[in-house]
């Protein structure tokens, strides 16, 4: 998040982005990995709203994405 950008803040008021009360904590700007957060454009904005889903590919790692299906597969073959 860029200094001074207003925070989006998922809610559930899913037709209400940013300009919402952050109160006094402050919320991280960098990930895991110390690297910047980048924010959603207006477009992926616009298709959460509509859609209730966002769909952003290559976010992770295919070696990563192989390893939650087996899991999940596990949990459906063998609740």
């Amino acid at each position: 998040m860029a200094t001074g950008e207003t925070p989006y803040i998922f809610d559930n008021n899913w037709s209400h982005w940013g300009n919402l009360p952050v109160e006094n904590r402050q919320l991280t700007t960098t990930n895991a990995d110390e690297e910047a957060i980048v924010g959603l454009t207006e477009e992926q904005k616009f298709i959460f709203d509509a859609q209730g889903w966002l769909m952003i590919p290559g976010l992770i790692p295919e070696a990563e994405l192989e390893e939650m299906r087996a899991f999940c597969y596990r949990l459906k073959d063998d609740p």
